[in-house]
């Protein structure tokens, strides 16, 4: 049974209240794919958010027996700073994976996401189209009574759709999908009857086309106006994605060509560099990181380091980058150094913190980063890492005081909520990991939205146009 009993939800605006629901009840159709279907803002989206558990209503409760995925198509909700395999390998944990099938389970959506490398890249440097997929993949590792799905055409580009729309083909003849969509034809393919949302209302159709037709009334004896209509109600939002894509093409094209004269005069014997030489390499470097150019990034962080060994900075990215490649004995090279040049160091501490930690080595990496966190005691991601290394030494209580104490310092990060709910799970307190998880969901939706990859590439521009000023030939 999927019913919704007395559902409201609404939001602050201004001084007053926006209701996208007010007392609604309605029950769905059983064994059924369901379309929802309405005008921007009638509320689709929030109630498969609601359906999914990522949002709650003021007041009446969702009453079912059935298992839900979160909506497809939902770019947030993973941890910026962590790769697409970890935030993976963290929600599989979460939800009760074995760990004899958790290496399977990565591979597949590893495989499925079609990401390649960048699967293991943090996902801060994925653009919305990558997020979108790993969402995807992730989701397809499990089994749902429903999948929930928003937009089946944001997970990706044309080819790729087409395999997303293939692989829900084949999870639908196990499972059902509820899904919001402006294409009527991707509704028409995946669905059995539709719902209408509108005014705050919502209306069952057990026939999809009287769905369709009352939700595009004037067009039911006009097959193409009712044709074009539906196209631009699929499309009418992708006119400024495109631009939007359009102005970071440019953008791009114009940091490749600053970039392609700095390489040029760079090999110019008479160059003089403006300024601090070992800065200049740093801040190259760290264009090309930004731009997922690994071996250009590593290129200019060793030269920086020739001109300046004590560029912690280009230490700590070279073995971030080297461990990546999984170049180990040049990252512990690196890191050895620097333990040298400065013992105390925040940033070092935390590296060689992680690289114990990854050698299965808990007590050095405890020991490394109690000096990070000696070295900044109000850096909750600090005590973040701490509570990894208790947990993966299965000291939960020691991993418990340490994510509540970052998530003291900050209440806002879904992924310390996701890390305190599954130590929880781990000691048998189901209540309290099930609240935690509820408060990850909650700091997910309240979290800033991360900068957009045009902001990113203009911010990139900036930054190379002002090292290109710095080369004179």
């Amino acid at each position: 049974m999927l019913r919704v009993d007395h559902l409201t939800k609404s939001y602050r605006v201004g001084k007053g209240r926006h209701y996208v629901f007010k007392d609604v009840s309605m029950t769905f159709p059983e064994n059924a794919n369901i379309g929802i279907i309405g005008p921007n803002g009638a509320g689709k989206s929030t109630l498969l958010r609601i359906l999914g558990g990522i949002d709650y209503p003021d007041n009446g409760q969702i009453i079912t027996d059935h298992t839900f995925s979160w909506p497809l198509g939902l770019r947030g909700g993973f941890v910026a700073h962590l790769s697409g395999r970890d935030n993976c390998r963290m929600i599989c944990q979460l939800y009760g994976i074995p760990h004899g099938e958790l290496q399977k389970k990565l591979e597949y959506i590893k495989e499925l996401t079609q990401i390649g490398k960048y699967f293991e890249e943090p996902v801060m440097y994925y653009s919305s189209g990558m997020s979108s997929r790993l969402g995807f993949g992730l989701s397809m590792a499990f089994e749902f009574d429903y999948f929930l799905i928003d937009e089946i055409t944001a997970v990706g580009d044309a080819k790729f759709g087409q395999l997303a729309k293939q692989t829900l083909q084949e999870k639908a003849q196990r499972s059902r999908v509820i899904m919001v969509s402006h294409n009527m034809s991707d509704i028409r393919s995946f669905c059995d009857v539709g719902i209408l949302i509108k005014d705050g209302k919502i209306q069952v159709f057990q026939n999809l086309d009287d769905a369709i037709e009352s939700y595009l009334p004037k067009t039911k004896e006009d097959p193409k106006a009712k044709q074009m209509l539906e196209r631009k109600a699929g499309l009418k939002d992708l006119a400024k994605i495109q631009q939007s894509n359009d102005k970071a093409s440019r953008i791009k094209k114009q940091i490749a060509q600053s970039l392609e004269e700095i390489h040029d005069k760079l090999k110019n014997e008479n160059l003089q560099i403006d300024g601090d030489i070992g800065d200049f390499f740093k801040q190259l470097g760290t264009a090309f990181q930004n731009l997922n150019d690994t071996q250009q990034a590593i290129e200019c962080f060793e030269k920086s380091l020739e001109y300046d060994s004590f560029q912690f900075h280009s230490r700590i990215q070279l073995a971030t980058l080297y461990n990546q490649k999984e170049n180990y004995e040049r990252a512990n090279e690196i890191l050895d150094e620097a333990i040298i040049l400065d013992p105390n160091h925040l940033g070092l501490n935390t590296q060689l913190a992680k690289r114990y930690l990854r050698e299965g080595n808990t007590k050095l990496a405890e020991e490394h980063q109690l000096r990070a966190i000696k070295a900044s005691p109000t850096n909750p991601n600090s005590w973040f890492l701490l509570a990894r290394v208790y947990l993966t030494a299965e000291n939960l209580d020691a991993a418990i005081d340490a994510i509540i104490k970052a998530i003291e310092i900050n209440d806002k990060n879904p992924s310390y909520h996701l890390l305190l709910s599954q130590a929880l799970y781990q000691i048998g307190a189901y209540l309290p990991a099930i609240e935690a998880k509820s408060r990850s969901n909650i700091a997910s939706q309240g979290e800033k939205a991360e900068e957009s990859n045009l902001q990113l590439f203009e911010h990139l521009l900036n930054q190379v146009e002002n090292l290109n000023a710095k080369l004179n030939c």
